[in-house]
């Protein structure tokens, strides 16, 4: 399944295979692809990635900009 909603997919997810531009950046668990470098390297920003209290899995969370 392609999904394109990351916390979506950790949820229901064993595996993930994240990619930029076509080119594939990770593989793995949704905990070993889900950190805050890999998804700040991916999307170019700053994000939070803490483990959901109900499901224990990765969710994240985008980290406002100071301006």
């Amino acid at each position: 399944m392609v999904l394109h909603d990351l916390n979506l997919a950790s949820q229901y997810c064993d595996r993930l295979l994240l990619f930029n531009n076509g080119t594939l950046c990770k593989d793995g668990t949704p905990e070993a692809v889900l950190t805050c470098e890999v998804v700040g390297d991916v999307y170019g920003t700053a994000v939070a990635v803490l483990e959901n209290p109900l499901s224990s899995r990765p969710h994240i969370f985008l980290v406002p900009s100071k301006e």
